[in-house]
């Protein structure tokens, strides 16, 4: 996903959120969110963006994996595909389907809807994410 996304525009990422430090100018809410997005990191998920951030991290990473095998991309992803590919353990193995569940438990939002919304999300915008691929 990095590599596409780099490729495609991105000129900053954070890799290592526990050197946010340095960025003096975030402001304390977006920090908090980029740090409780990793757990190694401990920290404490309290805002609804904290939580929203953890909810679509690895999720988008999935949907963009399953997108990336389809020859239309994201044209005409379902909700019964996209479900299969979460079930499926060796499909985009390193993302954790278990920070998936956890995040839309801690959104309070049913899994099917969680999964319809980034589908969604990621479709809206699907133009601009694989431009070029």
């Amino acid at each position: 996903f990095l590599y596409y996304a780099i490729k495609n525009g991105m000129d900053m990422g954070i890799v290592n959120p526990s050197q946010l430090a340095i960025y003096a100018d975030i402001p304390d809410e977006l920090r908090d969110a980029i740090m409780g997005h990793a757990p190694y990191t401990g920290t404490p998920r309290r805002t609804r963006l904290a939580k929203a951030l953890f909810a679509v991290d690895e999720l988008a990473g999935l949907v963009v994996a399953a997108a990336l095998v389809r020859p239309g991309h994201m044209d005409g992803m379902k909700l019964k595909s996209l479900k299969k590919k979460l079930k499926d353990k060796s499909f985009a193995a390193a993302v954790s389907r278990k920070d998936i569940a956890q995040g839309a438990e801690e959104m309070g939002v049913e899994m099917d809807a969680h999964l319809q919304t980034v589908i969604d999300s990621i479709s809206a915008r699907a133009d601009r994410i694989f431009a070029g691929v």
